[in-house]
């Protein structure tokens, strides 16, 4: 694509973009504007991130099936692992942060639940979460509120020896609600140049389940009801169910695929963060 056809970034200004950031050379896609004025007006939002780092990452949601629930998102290097653990529940909503979690960088991780395998647990290279909601951490736990991302995945990030196995990233397992346990695989796919200061999805496969459904199978029931061409009495009242605790009502469908699109509009994601951050606020005040 010309630079002749892109639009200026000043959000203000509908004109094509001749003139490009030197900063953010290489970024996909750049940034261009159609004058110094229009980047000097932009530059308060575009500093956020300008030249800046962020990791894109492949989650799989273990266990889940037809479809496998994925996603690829590309996360700000500066965020912390708080600020990860709101992302994961914002790219899977419907999660809504009620429950407690915690990441385990792993020696091995397969693409099976591990729940049950204390000896995999046993090997956690890294531990993150927030001091008091794990009864037992490991030796190897760190406050997920003081930990970036860049502390663990730069050359020089201050954690990165401990999550390195034969040259390569350790996995991670981020697991939200110990009751359902839900365990999602993350596997770092490489660093790129940021194009935002907030997280932009870029592939999303599979309806994230609802909050309490009762773990994979507890989903599975779930979409079965919702499949069910002549449903029962149970199918029904489980389809209420998961409509109510969606929040979505009618318009909840666990059969229909996630809109990339609708996630990544502008200010979506902060309204949600904001939201994340009062539960914590409202959880931490008691």
């Amino acid at each position: 694509m010309s630079s002749t056809t892109q639009k200026c970034a000043d959000m203000l200004c509908h004109r094509n973009g001749v003139l490009k950031c030197s900063r953010c050379k290489g970024a996909d896609p750049e940034t261009f504007y159609c004058s110094p004025e229009c980047q000097k007006s932009d530059w308060r939002w575009h500093k956020k991130f300008c030249g800046k780092q962020a990791y894109v990452f492949d989650v799989e949601l273990l266990g889940s099936s037809n479809p496998k629930i994925t996603r690829k998102v590309a996360v700000p290097s500066w965020y912390t692992f708080k600020q990860f653990h709101f992302v994961l529940q914002y790219i899977f909503g419907p999660w809504q942060n009620c429950h407690l979690h915690t990441f385990s960088f792993l020696k091995e991780l397969g693409n099976q639940r591990i729940r049950s395998d204390f000896s995999i647990r046993k090997e956690i290279l890294l531990e993150l979460c927030h001091e008091g909601d794990v009864e037992y951490v490991s030796q190897n736990w760190f406050d997920e509120r003081e930990v970036k991302l860049s502390d663990v995945y730069e050359e020089d990030g201050r954690l990165r020896s401990k999550i390195m196995v034969n040259g390569n990233f350790a996995p991670l397992l981020y697991e939200y609600d110990f009751g359902d346990g839900w365990e999602h695989k993350i596997t770092f796919v490489k660093s790129e140049l940021a194009r935002a200061a907030r997280p932009l999805v870029k592939e999303a496969v599979g309806c994230g389940p609802v909050e309490d459904s009762g773990g994979i199978q507890g989903w599975n029931k779930v979409k079965e009801a919702f499949a069910a061409t002549q449903p029962t009495t149970e199918q029904l009242e489980r389809r209420q169910w998961a409509r109510e605790v969606s929040g979505l009502e009618e318009r909840y469908n666990p059969l229909a695929e996630p809109d990339v699109i609708v996630m990544n509009y502008e200010g979506r994601w902060e309204n949600h963060e904001e939201g994340y951050r009062e539960d914590e606020r409202r959880r931490t005040a008691f």
